[in-house]
């Protein structure tokens, strides 16, 4: 197949993509249900139960028959009153008719069986609706995670790895919530509809057509005020969204926000996004008190309007008394039902509207790639000759930015072919495109003759070996993260698994640790070398016909580079192996070695003919020399060790072997997560002991400043509360009118000024109370996001303290003022409603009031019951359901690595054996939860039966009349009712209680290294600094770093290079300088003061500036990047002045929007070496008194980093500089040299001085020699 023509041609592309379509799909296990074409608009409402077993959907069968039965029981109740007042006006038609009275008791155990079916069906109903929706939800969860983790990186480049992990925080408990009681209860609502609607035109269709004739105003409000409260939803979530954001980057990147003193920046940052998310939260509560109030406004002049017209009919004589109560209360049930709809319409609507993006999601096709195996391409057929022709490529995120022009090169199989260059040239983006992650604008790449467009994609990834610039390990031990380069099934024995961990100089430093290979890989474990020494295991082990090396060894010692490298070399037989350096070192014994230059190759050819040129390559072995000679001193190396190539394949296990080994599958993983999560729970009460005071009081302390708009909110409530009472009290005098002579004009004017005082102490209520949570909420987060980032660096290294689990407890506060407002409001609601109810009770009927009450702790029980269910679930689910989000972050950000591996089925399994735990509490949650809400369910029905049967006693004894015990009914009732709904409040306050104790935790917090203490802050900073028989050892490390043997000293003005294995404590140095951490022993002092005396940010840090191995960029402007390296506001000639010192002015310039240009996430739009560089240009603009560069260069091909250091050696001038560095050409000319090993410094002295020594630091310089 030849060139696709010109670039940047889409029509080649678009017939790619067309038969790719019309290729097979293996689909994954999770999304193997979903057999219908891609989705294209909204899913219907049947689609979101798409994942349901066969079994589920008779569940849900059975689910949506007892929801509509529990609809029929509340009209049935109301046909039963209807007749009670039938009887009610037959007793006083024949007073002395005996059997009149005596109905009550018949009618009472009716209620009293009511009450029973309603209990059974309510919670079976709400109970498998619920399990029904956690099984789906974690369906659609797995689905998801594995149709995002087999996308092309392409769509990652435009998708950040944060919105896809909140997704699965969001859309996936939201979908969770429309599909399960949501649903059951609009099924509830439509039986409740047909049935009072039936019983209300038999009654009296004129009543019934009147009140129905309504339904359109009612409609349209609704609708209406639907989309209000929509609007205000959208615009919380998008404001909710770039505030999570702005914590997830300070958090994430916390030792560069400590480093830089970024504290203050970050949280000004975070407010002003929480202010707006706090205007955005003040209108929503102002849209839905709004809602609220027309609602309850409308209810009860429906009410009025239904009497007013009934009572013309009976006082006109063409309708009974009773059939009238009967058609009004069942309208007056429907009315209220319908009303009630709209909430669980809005929540069905957003479970479709993330169902609709999710699903789309797992519809979608993985781009281009062709995911069917041919039996003509099959993993055997693959040897590795690369053919690259023509080939043009720009990223997604830069389409104007050419990284690649018409780059061509043939590999045969089993050569070593090598890419040198500037940073920026595409060297990597060669590994990306030959890896299917990106698909060309134009060209072809073909492996065995075979268009790798046209090649299955597991198969070409199976046969490829990869070690990126950054390795990636995960949250797994040593030996199952280099075990997950085995091929899914594959075995091997424990001598070759060994043997291969030996090659890579894994074994070295493995060896020290307690647990060995079984020690688990946390934050802080390994160091940068030791990481990528277990990620070139990885690689080793999967034996790959391709190996594809991208900066392999550019965090390794020279020592452990010149193992390595030798290991790495005997891999290279039998396999092509391509191989991305900046160590010009690391390549000198390649096949061929390629020059790239703006995406083109400029020379090729092996080293010695490129040196015989005398052109680009020579000028950047050059400059990597370390003296004049040194470029023939390579042949005088000692020989290095000899290590067996590994087979081509996995060999069977043959016996004596020894054991065999293989990667567990996730299912043998969950005894391990389960005890994991046990130490985790344990761990985290221990690490965030909040000190337990009341929560209510603190909570209540934050609403300081609010007293008149909660003594205004309090009387709303006040006012609302007593609506219901009122309402009751009218109601009686209203029946009794309508059964005596239908002249009910004065009473139905009673009611509407009810509904209307309804509407505005119900608005009140809602949005004063709302307007204060959102006040509270800012406040509260602001507090804690300062907390967090002022605590110590160890923090931050639990794997229990992520950037995602933190930043999701921030989200959490916004439970937090339900704590005080709801409680508040809702206690004053119900105190007043209560009061009166059962003062009017009292009057009518003392003793059938005070029998009511014997009954009303079974409703309070309940809600009880449920806060303390709840409370305690969430106490329980919280370290599992943290732990789950962070097995998925961290899938979602390593996506890379996994599709290398081709672990991603093996990363979504992890994942469910993560879920099973909150799985499990969720369903028993479930289920006490539905059996409350059945209990509280019965309160109106067995409230009518306890005060109609004993008031029939009343009545036979003569000790009270029928319409006194009627009207003592109608209030208990009204007040039963409005106590059995404060169980919303109830569980609203449990779950704010708990989101409080956290939030409060977080906030009590001491940091153990105090940010705000008093401290010495100099004049003038002297930047001398001694290290005196230091002892420290990190927080998460399994062994000291140094022992109390440890000693240095730098003086003021002084370059200082820090050289030494990796794991020895050099980056330890850099952070001990900084105070990330104190150290367990010794003395650390700066200017002869120790460094615990200095003010921490503006004493110390003030005048220190660090460069870093791993550069952390945040999503903002280039320039906006550079300038928050200066604590002080910097000019545009200042960033640019920078950025010319640090070698990266040409390259922003040459970018379309300049220094405006976004980093991206984490800096994702920029290469390593560019990032590195903007890193540096943001340290120099510091203009500290002490420069840190832990590897500040490790990243810069030849070109970059000889300009750089250039720039660096300018700005050390009148600093104290100290430099960590593996690349010793960099550090040569520094005033001195310091090698530590074994935590303690074994030589001292320039370089020249060190040579003579002829000691540690000459082998590692003869090491590196080209």
């Amino acid at each position: 197949m030849g060139s696709r023509g010109p670039p940047y041609a889409s029509a080649k592309l678009a017939d790619d993509e067309e038969n790719a379509l019309e290729d097979d799909i293996n689909l994954s296990r999770a999304s193997s249900l979903l057999l219908d074409p891609r989705l294209k608009g909204q899913i219907s409402f049947l689609e979101l139960w798409r994942f349901a077993s066969p079994r589920e959907c008779y569940i849900l069968g059975i689910a949506s028959v007892l929801s509509f039965v529990t609809g029929f029981i509340n009209p049935s109740a109301v046909a039963i009153f209807g007749q009670i007042m039938i009887d009610f006006t037959l007793a006083f038609e024949r007073p002395n008719d005996p059997r009149e009275p005596n109905q009550l008791g018949s009618k009472a155990l009716l209620f009293l069986l009511l009450g029973a079916v309603m209990l059974a069906t309510t919670y079976a109903s709400r109970a498998l609706w619920e399990l029904t929706a956690e099984a789906q939800a974690k369906k659609v969860g797995l689905a998801y995670l594995e149709c995002i983790l087999k996308k092309d990186l392409e769509w990652f480049d435009v998708n950040p790895g944060e919105s896809i992990v909140a997704r699965l925080g969001t859309d996936i408990p939201r979908m969770r919530q429309g599909i399960g009681e949501n649903t059951g209860r609009i099924i509830r609502i439509l039986s409740v509809v047909i049935c009072c609607l039936i019983q209300a035109i038999v009654a009296s269709w004129k009543v019934t057509g009147i009140i129905f004739a309504l339904s359109p105003l009612i409609l349209a409000i609704g609708l209406s005020i639907t989309k209000l409260e929509s609007w205000a939803l959208k615009r919380t979530s998008k404001a909710s969204i770039d505030a999570l954001k702005v914590a997830e980057q300070a958090i994430a990147g916390i030792r560069t926000t400590h480093a830089f003193s970024l504290r203050d920046r970050f949280a000004k940052s975070y407010e002003d996004k929480l202010r707006i998310l706090s205007r955005a939260e003040g209108w929503k509560s102002f849209t839905d008190g709004f809602g609220l109030g027309v609602f309850n406004g409308i209810v009860f002049l429906i009410f009025a309007f239904g009497f007013w017209f009934a009572g013309k009919l009976v006082n006109s004589g063409e309708l009974q008394g009773g059939k009238a109560v009967t058609a009004v209360l069942c309208m007056m049930i429907l009315a209220t039902s319908v009303l009630d709809l709209p909430e669980a319409l809005t929540a069905l609507a957003a479970a479709q509207s993330s169902a609709t993006i999710l699903y789309r999601e797992i519809h979608r096709r993985p781009g281009k790639k062709v995911q069917a195996v041919t039996s003509r391409h099959d993993a055997r057929a693959i040897n590795g000759a690369i053919s690259i022709r023509n080939l043009y490529f720009s990223y997604p995120a830069r389409p104007h930015v050419s990284v690649l022009n018409g780059l061509s090169v043939e590999i045969r199989a089993g050569d070593t072919f090598a890419f040198v260059g500037s940073s920026g040239s595409g060297k990597s983006t060669i590994v990306s495109l030959l890896q299917k992650f990106y698909n060309p604008i134009a060209g072809d790449i073909f492996v065995d003759g075979i268009d790798i467009s046209r090649l299955d994609t597991a198969t070409l990834r199976k046969n490829i070996g990869l070690v990126g610039q950054e390795p990636t390990l995960f949250a797994l031990t040593i030996k199952q993260n280099i075990l997950m380069g085995l091929p899914d099934g594959a075995e091997i024995s424990q001598s070759e698994f060994l043997r291969i961990c030996q090659m890579a100089q894994v074994d070295s430093f493995v060896s020290e640790f307690p647990q060995g290979y079984d020690t688990f890989i946390g934050p802080g474990t390994l160091s940068g070398g030791q990481k990528q020494r277990v990620a070139i295991a990885r690689a080793l082990i999967k034996n790959p016909r391709i190996l594809l090396l991208d900066e392999a060894t550019s965090a390794l010692d020279s020592k452990s580079e010149r193992l390595v490298q030798v290991a790495l070399e005997a891999a290279y037989a039998g396999r092509t192996c391509i191989v991305v350096a900046h160590r010009l070192s690391t390549i000198r014994r390649a096949t061929s070695i390629c020059v790239m230059k703006n995406g083109q190759i400029i020379e090729q050819g092996s080293h010695d003919e490129l040196i015989s040129r005398n052109g680009a390559y020579t000028q950047l072995v050059n400059r990597q020399r370390l003296s004049s000679g040194d470029l023939d001193q390579s042949n005088r190396q000692p020989a290095p060790p000899h290590y067996k190539t590994p087979p081509a394949r996995v060999s069977p296990v043959e016996p004596g072997q020894g054991q065999v080994l293989r990667l567990e599958t996730p299912d043998v993983l969950v005894e391990q997560v389960k005890a994991r999560l046990l130490q985790e729970r344990t761990a985290s009460q221990q690490g965030l002991g909040t000190k337990r005071r009341n929560e209510w009081l603190r909570v209540r302390a934050m609403t300081s400043g609010m007293k008149f708009r909660f003594f205004l909110g309090t009387l709303a409530a006040a006012g609302f509360g007593a609506t219901f009472p009122a309402f009751s009290i009218l109601l009686g005098f209203l029946i009794f009118a309508v059964m005596a002579d239908g002249e009910t004009t004065a009473w139905v004017i009673g009611i509407a000024a009810v509904g209307l005082f309804s509407f505005v102490t119900k608005w009140a209520q809602v949005s004063l109370f709302g307007n204060a949570d959102a006040k509270v909420v800012l406040r509260l987060r602001s507090l804690v996001f300062r907390n967090l980032v002022k605590q110590e660096i160890g923090f931050f290294d639990s794997k229990s303290n992520t950037a995602g689990i933190l930043s999701r407890k921030l989200a959490n506060i916004e439970a937090v003022p339900r704590v005080v407002t709801e409680t508040w409001s809702t206690f004053f609601q119900l105190f007043v409603c209560a009061l009166m109810g059962l003062t009017q009770a009292a009057n009518q009927s003392g003793p059938i009031t005070r029998m009511v009450l014997l009954y009303a702790p079974v409703v309070i029980g309940a809600s009880v019951w449920q806060t303390w269910s709840y409370s305690r679930f969430a106490e329980q689910s919280k370290v599992a359901i943290e732990q789950s989000t962070q097995v998925a972050a961290e899938a979602v950000r390593e996506v890379k690595t996994l599709q290398t591996l081709q672990r991603e089925d093996f990363s979504v399994k992890r994942f469910e054996a993560f879920l099973a735990e909150p799985y499990r509490l969720n369903r028993q949650n479930a289920v006490r939860d539905s059996l409350a809400h059945g209990l509280q369910s019965t309160s109106a029905m067995w409230t009518l039966a306890i005060s109609l049967g004993y008031g029939q006693k009343l009545i036979n004894d003569g000790s009270s009349r029928i319409e006194h015990v009627i009207s003592a009914v109608i209030c208990l009732l009204a007040t039963m009712i409005a106590i059995a709904s404060a169980a919303g409040a109830a569980k609203s306050y449990s779950k704010g209680l708990f989101a409080a104790r956290t939030a409060l935790a977080l906030l009590d917090r001491q940091s153990e290294i105090d940010h705000d203490k008093p401290g010495y802050i100099p004049a003038s900073f002297d930047p001398r600094f001694q290290f005196r028989n230091l002892w420290f050892q990190y927080p998460t490390a399994n062994a000291p770093t140094f022992r109390g043997e440890f000693n240095l000293e730098g003086w003021a003005g002084q370059s200082l290079a820090i050289v030494g294995p990796s794991g020895s404590g050099k980056s330890t140095v850099i952070g001990l300088l900084q105070r990330w951490y104190d150290a367990n022993g010794g003395e650390a002092l700066v200017g002869g003061l120790a460094i615990r005396d200095y003010a921490l940010s503006k004493g110390l840090r003030a005048n220190i500036a660090l460069v870093g191995q791993e550069p952390v960029l945040f999503d903002m402007s280039i320039a906006d990047n550079i300038a928050w390296g200066s604590e002080l506001p910097v000019t545009m000639d200042q960033i640019v002045e920078a950025a010319k010192q640090a070698d990266v002015h040409d390259f922003v310039t040459a970018l379309p929007d300049g220094y405006n240009t976004r980093a991206g996430d984490k800096g994702g739009h920029l290469s390593g070496g560019q990032k590195q560089r903007i890193a540096i240009a943001r340290a120099l603009i510091r203009q500290p008194k002490m420069l840190l560069l832990d590897e500040a260069t490790s990243a810069l091909d030849s070109t970059s980093e000889a300009a750089v250091q250039r720039a660096i050696d300018r700005a050390a001038r009148g600093r104290t500089t100290i430099t960590i560095a593996h690349r010793l050409s960099t550090v040569k000319n520094v005033d001195r040299i310091v090698v530590i090993n074994d935590g303690r410094v074994v030589e001292t002295g320039k370089h020249e001085e060190l040579l003579q020594l002829n000691g540690t630091y000459t082998d590692m310089c003869s090491q590196q020699n080209l």
